[in-house]
């Protein structure tokens, strides 16, 4: 846990790769404050409401799907220093 909170603290960019049922969960370890994550990559399960509450926090979300290939993805938008 230290070890992830001390790169969290020093990126630039947090990008959290979560299926559907991780969202919304409590744990007894947080991997990183939801104040601290760039980008969330998810699936077309993901709770709305969850992703609705992610946005208003200032979270990007992007929703794969398996129709998705990577063509259909530019990460020129993503910004990595």
């Amino acid at each position: 846990a230290i070890v992830n909170e001390t790169m969290i603290s020093v990126a630039n960019k947090v990008i959290v790769l979560a299926d559907y049922t991780k969202l919304g969960q409590r744990r007894l370890v947080t991997m990183s404050p939801v104040g601290k994550v760039s980008l969330l990559i998810t699936d077309e399960k993901a709770p709305k409401k969850i992703v609705g509450l992610l946005k208003k926090k200032g979270v990007k979300v992007e929703i794969a799907s398996r129709k998705s290939t990577v063509e259909s993805y530019s990460m020129s938008e993503y910004k990595f220093e």
